[in-house]
């Protein structure tokens, strides 16, 4: 702002849980220099900055609610020279040098359950008063959860995302950095608390490859996956049937909407398939409804995964032996492999079903080289009998030498999924 004029970095701030109508005091602490907040009636926040030398200003604005509980308000402005030109000419007096930050949208002294989506909201501005849409800004937390970026809001230097918190304890200092190219760094601090909660929370990546549990985040129709986080079930239990039921001991799973069958359910890890009905190499979202409450939103990608011990491809075969150090595949031999999460196949399949004897092939054929060399791929697609089980069966070519050899499988130029194949003599 400018001296006699005036804008505030925290232009609006949103008051969380603060109690009923009419049961709200204030009063304001100024951290350095004149008084220049004051707070009318109307709970409307003006600044005087007449008196005030250009540069950054830093204040809190305390509100008691009726239980004496008190939140903090963090307040920043930044005071422009007279006659600064409003693009921040250093001629003026105005010097591009420093961010200034204001969070406004989750205040100090906060209290939310734990699971529950907490927005972070941060406006950010340089030394003339100008909105910084160039800066990246990231917000860390004392109890553990993990960082959380913020993404850029319209043009007025807004920053926002979404936090669920995940751990709860004593005090949590919340602490949001906002930088930019050729500015000098600001920072803001909150402290709070985190209180217990029936709700589930998915852990960031969670949803991953149930074969390998590699692969955060990274999914594909009708594969087999392994979802971890807290409170995902009460009592937990087990599919009973082949059939796969779409819900146990009250938790259900929605993968972009979309039910998703489970195969056991436990308070820290559920087993799903995601559905088949998703469309291929897509974006989408999970949702977990757990103790009669949703879970925040965890974001998919779409990839398969083959089935590993380690780093060492699972591959057996025809007469049912495994290929292993002791044992090597060989030159022009026919191995099975198996996957998860290969995509719709053709004919369809049941979501939560299993694949019937018929067989049934994947639409996008894969790709499948060992040692740099393109194996023949006989067969790929359901395996017969098992819920969002695939498999390959190939030749490995004859010009691959003696070693451990990496095997990728590629599909449609995107999905990929690698493992380590032993090639004897």
């Amino acid at each position: 702002m400018r001296q006699g004029e005036g804008t505030i970095v925290t232009r609006r701030v949103q008051i969380i849980d603060a109690g009923p109508a009419g049961s709200l005091r204030w009063a304001a602490r100024i951290l350095q220099g004149a008084e220049w907040m004051r707070l009318p009636a109307e709970m409307e926040l003006t600044v005087s900055p007449a008196n005030l030398k250009a540069g950054h200003y830093f204040g809190e604005m305390n509100l008691t609610l009726s239980n004496d509980e008190i939140r903090s308000v963090n307040i920043a402005a930044v005071v422009v020279p007279r006659g600064a030109a409003a693009a921040g000419a250093s001629a003026d007096g105005c010097a591009l040098r420093r961010l200034a930050a204001g969070v406004t949208s989750l205040v100090s002294n906060f209290s939310t359950p734990a699971g529950w989506p907490a927005p972070i909201t941060v406006r950010a501005a340089d030394d003339c008063g100008n909105p910084v849409n160039h800066a990246q800004a990231v917000v860390s937390f004392s109890n553990g959860d993990p960082p959380v970026p913020l993404r850029r809001f319209g043009g007025d230097g807004v920053y926002t995302a979404t936090w669920a918190p995940g751990q709860t304890g004593g005090q949590i200092n919340v602490t949001v950095r906002v930088s930019a190219q050729g500015l000098e760094a600001a920072a803001a601090r909150l402290n709070g608390k985190v209180s217990a909660s029936g709700a589930p929370v998915l852990a960031p990546g969670g949803t991953v490859n149930n074969f390998s549990f590699a692969g955060a985040g990274v999914i594909a129709p009708g594969m087999v996956a392994s979802v971890f986080g807290k409170n995902l079930a009460g009592s937990g239990g087990q599919a009973a049937t082949a059939e796969l039921p779409r819900e146990i001991a009250g938790t259900r799973v929605l993968v972009s909407g979309l039910p998703a069958p489970l195969y056991f359910a436990t308070p820290t890890q559920l087993g799903i398939q995601i559905p088949h009905e998703l469309p291929d190499a897509a974006v989408h979202q999970i949702v977990v409804s757990a103790n009669g409450q949703l879970s925040v939103p965890d974001t998919l990608e779409a990839a398969p995964g083959l089935l590993a011990a380690g780093e060492a491809l699972v591959a057996h075969r025809a007469d049912g032996s495994f290929v292993s150090a002791a044992a090597p595949a060989r030159r022009g031999e026919a191995l099975m492999l198996y996957l998860v999460g290969m995509g719709r196949p053709d004919p369809g399949a049941v979501t939560g079903s299993p694949a019937p004897a018929l067989l049934a092939n994947v639409r996008q054929a894969p790709v499948v080289p060992i040692a740099d060399s393109a194996a023949r791929v006989l067969f790929a697609g359901l395996t017969p009998g098992f819920v969002g089980l695939y498999q390959i069966n190939l030749l490995v070519p004859g010009d691959v030498p003696r070693g451990n050899h990496p095997v990728e499988v590629t599909q449609n130029g995107f999905f990929r999924s690698r493992a380590t194949l032993p090639v004897g003599p």
